[in-house]
């Protein structure tokens, strides 16, 4: 995974919280309401097209009901 660049990674999460999104049966417009992030920067994300921090990341993150876990493998 260390070979793979910003712009990979911005369209694997931004896919995978498209995922979540829709597993949750939620609209961007409802995560948008939940997190306060605007819908078309929540639909950027989703379409890889913009590399995001790391707390609007977070931010989606918890919203959705993810936790992080940082142990290495």
């Amino acid at each position: 995974m260390a070979d793979i660049d910003a712009r990979q990674m911005s369209l694997v999460y931004g896919r995978r919280l498209r995922e979540l999104r829709k597993q949750r049966q939620l609209t961007q417009q409802q995560l948008s309401d939940m997190t306060g992030i605007k819908r078309e920067y929540i639909s950027l994300i989703e379409q890889g097209r913009i590399d995001m921090q790391m707390s609007t990341f977070l931010t989606l993150s918890r919203a959705l009901g993810l936790t992080l876990n940082f142990e290495k493998n």
